[in-house]
């Protein structure tokens, strides 16, 4: 009887460890045309902005088993000075993302965007703690130029003059 009792119990444990292991405990990634047509790594042709002739390079990645957008942004002028920044956004499959951006200033930035799309254009629409703006990105192939229109807002309040700049990007990877 002990060994019967013992056999039920086991094949008890077995049933329901199978069962309640079977099902994938992770989220799945997720996925978006918007955010498939930008990964990898993209380098601009140099552009002109605030007096200086500068190049970047952009790498965006999925990270974390999809879930999140990781952005690693690097630019230089050539002469000397060099910035980098990293954002980590929250995707949603309904094209808005949330995230923060970290830069070499030191500063934290929540930002938020919303995607759409229009024909072959991606447009995001962005709001941050330093200002807001518009970035319309259009992507075709190897190529992706981004239209941003943006005006920064500095810490006593005081916001700057709209500024536009046109940036195109060849994909490197």
């Amino acid at each position: 009887m002990k060994k019967l009792t013992l056999l039920v119990i086991t094949l008890c444990f077995i049933f329901i460890s199978n069962k309640s292991f079977s099902q994938d405990w992770l989220p799945k990634p997720v996925k978006s045309a918007y955010l498939d047509a930008m990964l990898g790594t993209w380098t601009s042709l140099p552009y002109e902005f605030m007096g200086n002739t500068s190049t970047e390079v952009v790498t965006y990645k999925m990270i974390l088993n999809g879930q999140f957008l990781e952005i690693d942004f690097k630019s230089s002028d050539g002469k000397g000075f060099s910035y980098e920044g990293k954002e980590i956004l929250v995707p949603s499959p309904d094209g808005s993302m949330k995230g923060t951006y970290y830069d070499i200033m030191g500063k934290e930035k929540s930002t938020s965007y919303t995607a759409s799309a229009d024909g072959s254009k991606i447009i995001f629409k962005s709001g941050s703690t330093i200002g807001e703006g518009t970035r319309e990105i259009i992507i075709d192939g190897d190529t992706m130029i981004q239209n941003a229109s943006f005006v920064m807002t500095n810490d006593t309040g005081s916001k700057s003059p709209e500024q536009k700049i046109t940036i195109t990007f060849k994909k490197s990877e």
